[in-house]
């Protein structure tokens, strides 16, 4: 999966709790909605409230609220995150790890390019989306 806004709302849906919001978008012979992947509806002391969609799969400083949300929950869990600068002739790029594990949870881990997108692969595995 590439990063992009499609990712940082199934991320935001999947593994921050929020709810993507719907827009309404008017079509010729009516109007219809569709989802808007550029806002979340926060639930804070029964309101709902708009806020913008963070790009976690390309900002390291959203993609950290991912590794937070992990770290704050109620079994203790390790976020890995590490970078290989190895570069080789076959390999031209920095190669991003990150691995989630805890007692609860099946270790799972992630490549990418890029840290942010890295980070949101592996949660996602975390959470049992399937992202294949």
């Amino acid at each position: 999966m590439k990063a992009g806004r499609e990712l940082d709302a199934l991320i935001a849906e999947k593994v921050m709790g929020y709810e993507v919001g719907w827009g309404i978008q008017s079509v010729s012979g009516g109007i219809r909605t569709r989802k808007n992947p550029q806002a979340l509806h926060a639930h804070a002391d029964g309101e709902v409230v708009r806020v913008d969609l963070p790009h976690y799969s390309t900002q390291i400083a959203d993609a950290w609220l991912v590794v937070e949300r992990f770290r704050r929950g109620t079994e203790p869990v390790d976020v890995a995150c590490c970078v290989d600068l190895h570069i080789s002739d076959w390999c031209t790029v920095p190669d991003c790890f990150v691995k989630i594990y805890s007692p609860a949870l099946a270790p799972v881990d992630a490549h990418a390019n890029e840290m942010p997108l890295a980070i949101c692969l592996a949660a996602l595995k975390a959470v049992g989306v399937d992202i294949e």
